[in-house]
């Protein structure tokens, strides 16, 4: 299968995440390669044009937590405002986010928020570098072509040197092609051809490579009639430069991997979820008697599970009170995103519907087909994603214990909504996790170390941190000291990237069925 097949199908989760159309980023993929083409550059810098493209907006839910804090839960209005202008432009910038960001809001917190977010305008130039360390942290998971890598530090990167230290033509020639291209897709998407011009115009020499502007704008018409040869999906794929860089189903792993942790760290309650319940799902399906290619999907699935939630605001997903009708209706439809983010290509696309399950249960009564869910997978699935969401905090649902937890799937097994031999199987994986070997961990961390980074990647705070791992929050204090000095990284985001990057928590195996354990025996 086709990489490009592959990666393009994750990019839609990241145009859900940024708030812009879907479909944009493999637009924008097309035209950016198709102007660096047109404008005399070789075969190998198009291909690293059109695969730099796709990773652009994957990095952006690494901020997630912080941008929905500062615009009252509508990380995804933030992330757009700052598309749709050129934000160093204060006056511009506000007039974006009064237009994008938190439309239902009262206007004194509105005011309130905005204020905010352009007093610390300057601080926010440093979510860029997060940004593109997390899009560099994906794309080494992959064989992309080698030009790709180098180019990652300046997605972002201004012609007149506004951030990452670097302008002009110093400025590698995809990433100069790709914030022109990704500019004029939106725009056109938008607001329409003339007013994508304008746009371009009016960046170009500022924000923009003004000699690559001035010929999109020259050759407009010929570089869009790229996109006019059929389906949208069809047209990116076909769109790539050179033979295509083909890869096998031993990959599926690590695209399902990126899915899970572009979407687990949209949100500070999320990370690891997609992880935990992956590794639950498969120890389930293999004392279910599940072997080869189905546990292997089962497995994939359950990363993949909650990918449609980069489609929802952070204001629901964070809400700690009931949601209304409306927002009960709004947030379920992530189910639905995860089945039709998957459907565009493969390895995906051959999960079929058992991705989008998790909500669903065996007597029709969970969302979004609210259709009878009759599959052992399926019901793995889904019970295993219950497991889960009890047994660790969430918004306003502080976690329960193990027992309590197994207490519920029992009555959901007894009520009918959840087949019995799914929740045997879950119970049993949760009460006797596998034991796997230690591997050693980097930067000289010690085990509690790493518990306590994989909770400071989801925002908790010491005192949180203290009373899961059950120690003092001075000792927890003193091990947070020590991973800054050990690492040399600070914040939760940094922290974060550096979690998945080293893979310290990997699955969360070693914090989740450590708090597991004391669940179980009621400390």
């Amino acid at each position: 299968m086709r990489l490009s097949e592959a990666v393009g199908t994750l990019a839609i989760a990241g145009d859900c995440a940024t708030g812009r159309p879907k479909g944009a980023c493999q637009s924008g993929s097309v035209i950016s390669t198709e102007l660096a083409r047109s404008y005399g550059v070789d075969e190998k810098t198009c291909k690293a044009t059109y695969y730099t493209s796709l990773f652009r907006f994957l990095g952006c839910t690494s901020s997630g937590p912080e941008a929905g804090s500062m615009a009252l839960g509508d990380d995804r209005g933030f992330s757009l405002s700052f598309l749709l202008c050129d934000w160093f432009d204060l006056t511009a910038l506000e007039l974006t986010l009064k237009a994008q960001v938190a439309l239902d809001a009262s206007e004194e917190e509105r005011a309130a928020a905005f204020g905010t977010i352009l007093e610390h305008h300057e601080a926010i130039k440093g979510i860029v570098d997060i940004h593109c360390a997390q899009s560099r942290t994906l794309s080494a998971r992959l064989p992309v072509p080698s030009d790709v890598l180098p180019c990652m530090p300046y997605l972002y990167a201004r012609w007149d040197g506004g951030l990452n230290n670097i302008s002009k033509e110093d400025i590698p020639a995809p990433v100069r092609a790709i914030s022109i291209g990704h500019v004029a897709v939106l725009f056109t998407r938008l607001r329409g051809a003339q007013a994508a011009k304008d746009e371009i115009a009016n960046r170009a020499g500022i924000e923009l490579d003004p000699k690559m502007c001035t010929h999109l704008l020259d050759n407009w018409d010929s570089i869009f009639a790229s996109l006019e040869d059929g389906s949208e999906f069809d047209v990116y794929v076909a769109a790539e430069p050179g033979d295509p860089i083909m890869i096998g189903f031993e990959h599926c792993e690590a695209l399902s991997l990126i899915g899970a942790d572009l979407v687990d760290q949209k949100s500070g309650w999320m990370g690891g979820h997609s992880r935990r319940v992956s590794a639950l799902s498969g120890r389930a399906g293999q004392i279910a008697g599940i072997t080869g290619e189905p546990l292997m999907a089962l497995r994939h699935s359950a990363l993949l599970h909650d990918i449609g939630k980069c489609s929802i605001q952070n204001r629901l997903l964070n809400k700690t009170t009931d949601l209304s009708h409306a927002e009960r209706l709004e947030f379920e439809t992530h189910s639905f995103q995860t089945e039709y983010i998957l459907s565009h290509g493969n390895p995906f696309r051959t999960f079929g519907a058992l991705p989008s399950s998790a909500e669903e249960r065996f007597d029709g009564s969970g969302y979004h087909r609210r259709t009878d869910q009759k599959g052992l997978l399926e019901n793995i699935l889904a019970s295993a994603n219950l497991f889960d969401e009890l047994v660790f905090d969430s918004p306003g649902k502080p976690a329960i214990s193990a027992n309590d937890a197994t207490n519920h799937l029992t009555e959901q097994s007894k009520s009918g909504a959840l087949i019995p031999a799914a929740v045997e199987a879950v119970l049993k994986a949760a009460g006797s996790p596998a034991k796997t070997a230690r591997k050693a961990l980097p930067f000289g961390l010690s085990r509690r170390e790493a518990q306590v980074i994989a909770c400071l990647a989801r925002s908790e705070t010491t005192p949180q941190i203290a009373a899961r791992l059950g120690i003092s929050a001075k000792t927890t204090d003193h091990h947070i000291q020590s991973i800054y000095n050990k690492t040399g990284v600070r914040g939760r985001a940094p922290i974060a990237i550096l979690a998945i990057e080293h893979g310290l928590g990997r699955d969360e195996k070693e914090l989740a069925w450590d708090t597991i354990r004391r669940k179980w025996s009621g400390h």
